[in-house]
């Protein structure tokens, strides 16, 4: 299972005029322990086909209660979800499996994005489908150009 790294609010002092930006402040500052415990992880199987339904499993850890956090998921051009409309996430855990339908080979993302109150985050899930493009190959020895600068030549194919 692979997890996303926790999103990091940071806090900066600021100089406050009136008691409205004091208790907007004292606000943001109460939901963000909440949100910050959120957690994001997926599964995926194998090499996704070409026309073929690819199960995405994403589990929500740490679902905090109030306020609601809610979910929607897009993809990447080439990938066409099922099953994957907006929805409110329960307390505690969650798990969503969301299918994933390519029409054409290479790295695309199912992208999820979650929303508790005013904070929001996004994270992509990296679905390959057919083979991975090849990695390009050199020699490793770098030859002197012009100048001082080195260059590394490399197989055209």
């Amino acid at each position: 299972m692979k997890n996303f790294a926790k999103p990091i609010l940071h806090a900066r002092r600021l100089l406050l005029v009136s008691a409205a930006a004091s208790l907007a402040l004292a606000n943001l500052a109460q939901a963000k322990p909440q949100f910050q415990s959120l957690t994001i992880d997926y599964e995926t199987s194998g090499i996704a086909t070409v026309g073929q339904p690819y199960p995405v499993t994403i589990v929500f850890s740490h679902v905090a209660s109030t306020p609601p956090v809610k979910v929607s998921f897009s993809a990447d051009q080439g990938l066409r979800l099922g099953n994957a409309g907006p929805r409110t996430l329960q307390p505690g855990k969650s798990a969503i499996t969301v299918t994933a339908i390519p029409s054409a080979n290479g790295l695309m993302y199912v992208n999820v994005f979650t929303r508790q109150g005013t904070a929001g985050t996004a994270n992509s899930v990296p679905v390959q489908v057919g083979p991975a493009a090849p990695v390009k190959q050199t020699d490793g020895a770098a030859k002197s150009g012009f100048g001082s600068r080195g260059i590394k030549e490399m197989p055209i194919r």
